[in-house]
């Protein structure tokens, strides 16, 4: 089981967060991630990549550490557009 802890910095600290998820997933952890722990900045990235993953798993999409590495994929394609009002 691993605790993810996001930071607060604002958009920045998004921007970093979305690189550290990346790396979880292109090692495989990623999947073992059971608590989100976030604070300002770290919270933009948290909260939306936990309900596109609640929808992932809704959807039974979510079963290999390749599924995971789409997931983040495809959140880091909408996190700008989430962010641009």
């Amino acid at each position: 089981m691993i605790g993810l802890a996001l930071s607060g910095g604002g958009y920045r600290a998004s921007l970093f967060h979305l690189g550290v998820m990346a790396r979880l997933a292109d090692d495989g952890l990623l999947n073992k991630v059971r608590v989100i722990s976030s604070v300002s900045g770290g919270s933009i990235i948290g909260a939306y990549y936990y309900k596109r993953m609640c929808e992932e798993l809704a959807n039974n999409s979510l079963e290999t550490d390749e599924d995971y590495k789409q997931l983040l994929e495809q959140v880091m394609k909408e996190f700008p557009y989430l962010c641009s009002g």
